[in-house]
């Protein structure tokens, strides 16, 4: 997902030159070294909506591994293998588009066991291009990375990871263009290895220029001694006032019995009615009343 992202971005920013052409925008990237030991490339644009369907032809490298698209073969996004032809000797990727926008990449591995890295990609397409996108990573581990192609414009994102890009001038059916850089990488990792290192505290070239500083542990929040004290007075409080509440309505609902009503003479010992002296049934309920001495 954060590569299709990364090429949406180039593509946002890359003013291409003949809107009339089959292909109105391209953008060929080469990430080295990145979540694979080779490199990733990826191949993105946008075809003329007019043109379509359109049969988009490009060479691929030998040692390169299954070729998928994104929203090329259905709409989903999902990234599905698509099929590689031979000519002359060459693996080329050739696909029939109903839908503008495309988006391929694939990895493949030039590299030997040595800690040297000389990378020579020639780009060739079966059909004209207009001018287009060159966008390269520099790898983490990477070491002196140099580049054939000149003032290319260098931005980093927010892990400190290095990108070049340069509009690029078209090339014509069959031309090609050779890609050159080289490096240096002796601990032999990744990028997506170091920067986990990286976000994990452990970087080992912390403190070089172009890295991101190591992740920063996490500062767990205390609560000042105050506030717990605050609260459990507060929950006192409450549990109180419901307390007092809750006895208070239990007195009122208590049914009043004989024995508290015995203590008065102005009141029906069986429902509690006020009542004269001289009465000899209680008004309220029927019940008789002592007469004898008091009520």
């Amino acid at each position: 997902m954060r590569k299709i992202l990364f090429t949406l971005l180039l593509l946002a920013n890359c003013l291409l030159m003949a809107q009339e052409s089959d292909i109105e925008e391209l953008i060929f990237s080469m990430w080295p070294e990145y979540d694979h030991p080779g490199i990733l490339v990826i191949v993105s644009g946008k075809i003329n909506p007019d043109k379509l369907p359109f049969s988009l032809e490009f060479a691929v490298p030998d040692e390169a591994e299954e070729v998928q698209s994104a929203g090329v073969l259905d709409t989903t996004g999902k990234l599905i293998p698509v099929q590689l032809v031979s000519r002359a000797d060459e693996k080329w990727v050739k696909v029939e588009l109903t839908n503008p926008k495309f988006h391929f990449e694939f990895y493949y591995d030039p590299f030997s066991d040595d800690h040297d890295r000389n990378v020579a990609y020639n780009l060739k397409f079966g059909h004209d291009i207009p001018n287009y996108m060159l966008a390269l990573q520099q790898p983490f581990a990477a070491e002196d990375f140099t580049m054939q192609e000149k003032e290319m414009e260098s931005f980093q994102d927010q892990h400190g990871m290095t990108f070049f890009r340069k509009l690029m001038p078209g090339l014509k059916s069959g031309e090609s263009n050779l890609i050159q850089f080289s490096y240096g990488n002796h601990t032999g990792e990744t990028s997506i290895d170091q920067l986990r290192k990286m976000m994990a505290g452990n970087t080992p070239g912390a403190g070089t220029p172009g890295m991101p500083p190591a992740a920063q542990s996490i500062e767990r929040h205390k609560m000042p001694l105050l506030e717990p004290l605050v609260l459990l007075f507060v929950v006192a409080v409450v549990v109180g006032i419901l307390f007092y509440r809750n006895k208070k309505n239990e007195e009122q609902n208590l049914p009043i019995t004989s024995t508290k009503i015995s203590e008065s003479e102005n009141f029906c010992t069986q429902c509690g009615t006020a009542i004269q002296k001289q009465d000899k049934f209680c008004a309220n309920c029927g019940e008789k009343l002592n007469v004898s001495g008091s009520v």
